[in-house]
């Protein structure tokens, strides 16, 4: 992740030496973004809703769309095994100590999964939000570092056709 511009908190992917729309984002091996999702929205996806990051670099990775000219980066999301609820917060102040306004930051999240009786049939919700203040470190009324205000809610339901055991 690069930060390419501290007051419209512009950050992208940078994978082989290119750009962010140079990069294809999956979500469970789909293309649910354009190619401006390297550059615009990766703050949006919570971390508590991923099980593992698959990330092929070179040309190679062209097969996954034609955005993926440097790379593709496919998030996994975690599957539902049994019925659990957990939730976040944090809370971290940046600045302290230096010449400009100290800025707030405020994350919250949560994750629950539901799952029937034979396991056949389940759903996952997943939910994030973070609010922080823009942070103008020398006192220039120029942020150093873009405010952030946005919440993230998402559901994945399921439906196995028939449970394969070993």
């Amino acid at each position: 992740m690069e930060n390419n511009c501290q007051n419209c908190g512009f950050t992208q992917v940078c994978m082989n030496g290119l750009e962010g729309p140079y990069s294809q984002i999956l979500i469970n091996s789909r293309p649910v973004f354009s190619g401006l999702a390297g550059v615009y929205g990766l703050e949006l996806i919570p971390a508590n809703m991923i099980e593992r990051v698959e990330v092929v670099r070179g040309g190679g990775s062209a097969l996954y769309g034609s955005n993926a000219i440097a790379g593709t980066i496919n998030l996994i999301t975690k599957d539902p095994v049994s019925n659990s609820f957990s939730a976040s917060g944090s809370y971290a102040v940046t600045g302290v100590g230096m010449k400009g306004k100290n800025a707030e930051d405020h994350n919250l999240n949560f994750n629950g999964s539901f799952v029937s009786d034979d396991y056949k049939t389940g759903m996952s919700i997943f939910g994030f939000t973070r609010v922080r203040d823009a942070f103008d470190a020398n006192g220039d009324d120029y942020s150093e570092i873009a405010k952030i205000d946005n919440a993230t809610l998402g559901t994945r339901f399921f439906n196995a056709l028939a449970i394969v055991e070993n």
